[in-house]
């Protein structure tokens, strides 16, 4: 049995040997085994073509121009304009929609509330006969805009391989906002006189003093422009981030004057040009103008 097995090996070895030897025989040529790629997943744009709501936080800075007039009861020649800065935080909401055109342009609009109380007081120190301090008080501000912006392709955190994730854009439109005024003056004479007794009769005090409160505030229209980014997480919601300012021209406004406590009479022809003292009701007439420019960041979810 084994010789016969043995007698078989060497047949096959021989005949396999001969067959590898002969150039006649065909050979079949060896393929690699295709290997099938894979699917790419569908490129896909983020949708601007949506209307969208959020919220957002950020700071602004209101520089606020004051003009005064002289009056009957008071006179400002050497302190008759005063410059005050109101600043704080915010926060707010906004909505809005947006339409997509070709190559990537976005136009669209959106409305936008904020609220941030803040307060700011500009005093002026004594110069002869008067001396006054101003708070300007804001607390909540309304924006309508229109804005255009282009699409950028670019790395994307919202699987949006088709680019388009990132929107830079300017916004146009009009502010509403209200200034809040409270002032308090103190005039008095150049005049003085020897203090009455029982009082320390080797001190001299004013011959009169006129001296009151004024409330009143000013609300402004006014033209906004704003510039920024909008940025999609993923195909709902976007990060934002803007620079605007708003520009408010030079306006009248009324104070009234609220309080009063007076001593003294004021002659005719007294050399301080004030004709009486302050009542109640008095008006006192102003010119005030605002530049404000505000920085904020927020999150919008798009529908």
């Amino acid at each position: 049995m084994t010789r016969r097995l043995l007698s078989f090996v060497i047949a096959f070895l021989t005949s396999a040997t001969a067959y590898a030897a002969d150039p006649s025989v065909p050979r079949q040529p060896l393929y690699p085994v295709p290997v099938m790629a894979q699917p790419r997943p569908a490129q896909q744009l983020f949708d601007w073509n949506r209307c969208f709501a959020g919220a957002q936080i950020g700071t602004k800075v209101v520089r606020n121009d004051l003009r005064m007039s002289n009056t009957e009861f008071v006179i400002v020649d050497y302190v008759e304009s005063q410059k005050t800065n109101i600043q704080g935080a915010h926060i707010g909401l906004q909505a809005g929609c947006n339409k997509m055109l070709g190559n990537g342009l976005v136009i669209g609009f959106d409305v936008e509330g904020l609220y941030g109380p803040k307060a700011s007081k500009n005093c002026a120190t004594r110069i002869d006969p008067l001396a006054y301090c101003i708070e300007y008080e804001k607390d909540r501000e309304f924006f309508l805009s229109g804005r255009v912006g282009k699409t950028f392709d670019g790395f994307s955190l919202c699987n949006c391989d088709g680019g388009g994730a990132l929107l830079l854009y300017t916004r146009l439109g009009a502010g509403y906002t209200q200034t809040d005024i409270k002032a308090n003056f103190n005039q008095v004479s150049y005049r003085t006189q020897q203090t009455p007794a029982p009082g320390p009769t080797n001190t001299y005090q004013p011959v009169w003093g006129n001296v009151f409160d004024v409330t009143g505030s000013k609300s402004f229209i006014s033209p906004m422009l704003g510039f920024g980014f909008e940025y999609a997480l993923d195909q709902a919601w976007t990060v934002r981030g803007e620079m605007a300012g708003m520009y408010s021209p030079s306006a009248s406004a009324n104070l009234t004057v609220t309080k009063v406590k007076t001593s003294g009479v004021i002659p005719n022809d007294d050399s301080t040009g004030v004709a009486r003292h302050a009542t109640v009701g008095d008006v006192m007439n102003v010119r005030l103008r605002e530049i404000e420019t505000k920085f904020s960041f927020g999150v919008n979810r798009h529908f």
